[in-house]
């Protein structure tokens, strides 16, 4: 697999995609973990938003990010 690391994607995150992460993030319940959540769920949505940029579209109502009885 090559990487061609000439050519980035950008994606502005929402304040709609802040709500969802800062919602997740607000569940936790250990001193560390809704740092991780918030940023994790950031990253996931980023994604989320890229994808269709290659052609792919993901679900994220089936990922592990969006499962409320994982979280």
């Amino acid at each position: 697999m090559t990487i061609d690391l000439e050519h980035t994607f950008t994606v502005d995150l929402t304040a709609k995609h802040h709500q969802i992460a800062k919602k997740f993030a607000h569940e936790q319940t250990s001193n560390f973990k809704p740092k991780q959540v918030y940023l994790n769920t950031l990253a996931v949505l980023a994604i989320d938003e890229f994808l269709p940029e290659i052609n792919y579209q993901g679900d994220l109502k089936e990922s592990d990010s969006f499962n409320p009885v994982i979280h």
